[in-house]
Parts: C-alpha cells; sequence; structure tokens
C-alpha cells in the first residue's frame, strides 16, 4: 500500500489545519459558528436602523457569506460548508458544477480530471501566492522542500542567491529567488486562467490552483498538501446555499438486466446473491447489489423484487422509523415509472443493526415496475455532517437511473 492510499480515504477534517479552523469559526463541535466580522460591523440597533435604506441593502449584501454575486460568478472557487465539517467543494468552470473536496481521493479525482496542461513558459508568467504548509521545510523560509526543488531554489538555504532577501519574500514580491531583478508576469494570461488547476507538463506533473480571487497561482503539491490550499483559499457557504449550486461527480456505469446505474466513482461495488428467502416488504429479493462510500459515510443497496402477488406503491408507506423525524415523503417518475423517495432523520444518536448513526439519515427509493415488480433503494448515512452530500448523490442518482424493460 502506498502512502497515498494510506491517505486517500481519511475524512476531510484530519487535512484541516487549526488555523483554518479557527478561520471559519469551527471549534470542537462543527455545529458551533462564529462569524468573523470587522469590528465596526457590531454598532448599536439604534445606529442601525439611522442608516438610509440604501445603505442597510448594501451592508446586506456585501457581509452575507454567499450572496448574489457570488451565485453569478462562482466559476472556478472552493466553498466550505461553515455548518458542518468544513467539506470543500470545486466550482469547475467548464461545467459550472461543484465537485466534492473533501478527500485527497476526491481532491486527485478533480485535479486529474480538470487539470489542464500548461508549458514552463507560460506558467512562470503567473505569479505565485504562498500559505503556511505543514510539508517538509529544512531552511524554514516558508517554501516547502518540494515546491524548492521545482523552483530550483536551494531547500537548504532560505535566501538561495545571498542577497540578503529571502526566497519567500523574493517570491512574494515576484522577484528573482535564484538572481537579479523582477519576474515577468502576464496580467492577461492569469486572469484568463482564474479558477483553473494547471497540469505543468514539463515537471512531471506538478499542480497548480489559480487562485480566483488574486490571479496568483498556488502549489498543489501531495494530496495533503493540495488540501491546505483548498481549505485556505475557500470560501464559506452555508447548507440552503449550497444546495443551490448544482453538484456533479464522476461517474462509473453498473449496467443489469433490469437497470443502469450511475454512480461515483469513489464508491465501491459488490453484487450479493440473495438468500433463498430474502424479502422485502413480504417480495422475494431477486438481484441485490451494494455500494459502499469512502471512509465510512454509509452504503447503498439496490434491490429487484419480484413475486407473484400484486402491490402498490402506497404499500411500500413507511409511517414512522423508531426515534427518526420523516422529513421527505414524496412521489415522482423515473421515465414514465411511478416512484415514491422517502427520508428519515435521527436526531440523536442511535445504533441500528449493529450500524451506529451519529444523527444520520435514511432514504428509501421505490419503483413500480409493475404490480409484481419493483425496484427498492436503501441509502444509510451515518453522521449528520454527510447528509447534504449524500442526498446529493441520491437524488443525482435517481434522475440518472434508467429503466431496461422486458
Amino acid at each position: 500500500m502506498t502512502k497515498f492510499d494510506e491517505i486517500a480515504n481519511l475524512p476531510p477534517q484530519n487535512f484541516l489545519p487549526t488555523f483554518w479552523l479557527q478561520k471559519v469559526g469551527l471549534r470542537s463541535k462543527p455545529s458551533l459558528i462564529t462569524p468573523a466580522f470587522p469590528k465596526n460591523y457590531y454598532m448599536s440597533k439604534t445606529k442601525l436602523f439611522q442608516l438610509p435604506l440604501v445603505v442597510l441593502l448594501f451592508l446586506i449584501f456585501a457581509l452575507s457569506p454567499f450572496n448574489a454575486l457570488a451565485a453569478l460568478n462562482n466559476s472556478g472557487k472552493i466553498f466550505l460548508q461553515i455548518e458542518q465539517n468544513g467539506e470543500a467543494w470545486y466550482a469547475n468552470p467548464s461545467d459550472g458544477n461543484l465537485y466534492y473536496l473533501g478527500r485527497p481521493l476526491d481532491a486527485f479525482n478533480v485535479m486529474k480530471k480538470f487539470g489542464v496542461g500548461i508549458s514552463d513558459k507560460d506558467i512562470s508568467l503567473i505569479p505565485m501566492g504562498l500559505i503556511p504548509s505543514s510539508a517538509a521545510d529544512t531552511d524554514q523560509d516558508g517554501l516547502c522542500d518540494e515546491l524548492e526543488n521545482l523552483l530550483g531554489t536551494k531547500y537548504t538555504s532560505a535566501d538561495s542567491d545571498n542577497d540578503d532577501f529571502s526566497d519567500k519574500a523574493e517570491i512574494e514580491g515576484w522577484h528573482n529567488p535564484v538572481g537579479s531583478g523582477v519576474l515577468k508576469a502576464n496580467k492577461a494570461l492569469a486572469e484568463k486562467l482564474k479558477g483553473k488547476i494547471l497540469i505543468q507538463v514539463e515537471k512531471k506533473g506538478a499542480g497548480w490552483y489559480v487562485n480566483p480571487a488574486n490571479a496568483k497561482r498556488y502549489y498543489l503539491g501531495r494530496p495533503g498538501n493540495a488540501f491546505e490550499i483548498m481549505y485556505n483559499l475557500g470560501i464559506g457557504i452555508s447548507n440552503k446555499n449550497l444546495a443551490k449550486l448544482p453538484i456533479n461527480y464522476f461517474k462509473e456505469t453498473f449496467k443489469t438486466d433490469y437497470y443502469e446505474l450511475k454512480y461515483p466513482n469513489t464508491w465501491s461495488k459488490t453484487v450479493l446473491s440473495p438468500a433463498a428467502n430474502a424479502a422485502y416488504n413480504k417480495i422475494p429479493i431477486i438481484h441485490q447489489v451494494e455500494f459502499q462510500l469512502p471512509s465510512g459515510i454509509g452504503y447503498l443497496n439496490v434491490n429487484v423484487l419480484e413475486g407473484n402477488d400484486d402491490h402498490t406503491l402506497g404499500d411500500f408507506n413507511i409511517s414512522a422509523i423508531a426515534k427518526a423525524d420523516k422529513l421527505i415523503d414524496n412521489n415522482f417518475l423515473v421515465g414514465i415509472k411511478p416512484a415514491k423517495v422517502q427520508k428519515f432523520k435521527f436526531p440523536l444518536p442511535i445504533t441500528i443493526n449493529g450500524k451506529k448513526f451519529e444523527r444520520g439519515a435514511q432514504f428509501f427509493a421505490d419503483i413500480m415496475i409493475s404490480t409484481k415488480k419493483f425496484i427498492h433503494l436503501y441509502f444509510a448515512v451515518y453522521n449528520e455532517g454527510d447528509i447534504t452530500l449524500a442526498e446529493s448523490y441520491f437524488n443525482k442518482l435517481l434522475k440518472d437511473l434508467k429503466l431496461i424493460i422486458k
């Protein structure tokens, strides 16, 4: 197992640096949010309501963590769920969809999929940005050893050219850290590539992210170091506003005699052999497959049910689950076939069949092929912080599901 394999499926909080948690106001419990408003934001109600209406509207708009301008211009930005565990999402400039960056494997897939090749000559014209890094830094100059090797500076000396200016200071000022003079910059090129992930093809595929906020490029490095870039440059977003933006993922296709399902390529799939007497809702199970989500987020079971007795979708209604709140009970169509989806949320920790739900959720979807044949999906999500992501996946799975009617 490689080092990358060891860290690829660890939860995102393992990679969140303390200074970032403080930045967005997260402490030991993700529900505790402390917005960092400017000091002069706090004022008496009397003074606030004495302001002209136009000024009040401007303050509301400008101080909103996610305003209308951001909604219209989110291309290439990284969003962080401030009400959960700081899950990160990348707004792909190519299709306008959000892609999950919550784990190193997801971030690595995004980088491979959306990376744009660039030459050494062109990338040298885009100024660099720097953030604190946990990577090895032998000379303690604020540039990790890996980055110094890439740039040609000395990782054993904080001032590679002995001009009494540190390598870090020269790069931040866009001066030559291994010689004299100001480095060339192409502002138009940097503006054009804002929000893009760049792959330096002549340097063994070194990855860079061009921050839309300042048009500077940031070294992505290894998966863990890339996480630091993403979380330092991310913009806080609420769950409500996140739900307004389109979410997508890289897909694998699983085709059976009954349906074709497109699922995230980070999920593992196991085709099961139903027991002789296996049934759901008193209808025999004739096909069963299980998908495991990475890092123990949860799992999805897809069952095909077929028997001799007639049933309706009403037979699949779940009136209640012990110690759970029913939040969704909707009817919809899969193609031309009627379907039903139900969602239950556990307000307190609970253990079900040996599985511990930390305020997690259960989703049920049932599709009526005929009165004797149904497709039943059960989706278990263990942790509250993963519900938003999991629900977006579940909804998209249902939307993309193709039935094979024989």
